[in-house]
């Protein structure tokens, strides 16, 4: 064409107006939980804005805070080494002797979220020793983050074997979605028995 030619196109049409169907396609992050989309266009009369459709995005199974729970013994039986920051030191099973019957075993749950999300709304199980849950109280944890609990219990019979784990919830995870429980993890309080117990 030359400049002195201006084609134009009008284009009518009969029936519902038409549509256009466009395909969105989520980023592979774990931080993404919505969509929002609105969508432009021109015509005769000027700009054009469509209304904002927001849709939530529920995280795949690789967005699930990988959450691990290590549950461990003093083995002392010195109350300072074996509180809260206290030095122990800390094993799976303690020493066969120094535990008697109605005396105190002193626990170490130690619980870790390697991410790729932040765990929320954590709490402690551990029906043998229902402190330790009390102890740990309701908490969140950071990606590659960690909570040491402390707790205590009278021994009323040897050995004893201690297991703990925890629940939690990742966060930005659609409502409904139900909390996950993490693999257990046990510490034995010794007798002279205690080589009969099996260590996890």
């Amino acid at each position: 064409f030359t400049a002195t030619n201006h084609p134009a196109l009008v284009a009518s049409y009969r029936g519902d107006a038409p549509q256009i169907c466009v395909r969105t396609v989520v980023a592979a992050d774990c931080a993404v939980t919505q969509v929002s989309d609105t969508a432009t266009a021109t015509d005769g009369s000027g700009a054009l804005t469509s209304n904002t459709v927001e849709l939530a995005v529920a995280p795949g199974a690789q967005c699930k805070p990988q959450v691990t729970v290590e549950k461990e013994i003093c083995t002392v039986s010195n109350p300072h080494a074996c509180g809260p920051g206290g030095a122990g030191p800390w094993a799976k099973k303690s020493p066969v002797g120094l535990l008697q019957l109605l005396g105190t075993a002193y626990w170490r749950i130690t619980v870790t979220n390697t991410g790729p999300v932040a765990a929320t709304g954590v709490t402690v199980n551990d029906p043998t020793t229902p402190g330790c849950r009390t102890a740990a109280g309701t908490f969140d944890l950071a990606v590659g983050a960690s909570r040491q609990v402390y707790c205590d219990s009278f021994l009323l019979a040897l050995p004893l074997k201690n297991t703990a784990s925890a629940t939690f919830s990742g966060l930005n995870a659609p409502p409904g979605t139900p909390p996950t429980t993490s693999a257990p993890s046990s510490a034995v309080a010794c007798s002279l028995l205690c080589i009969l117990t099996k260590e996890s």
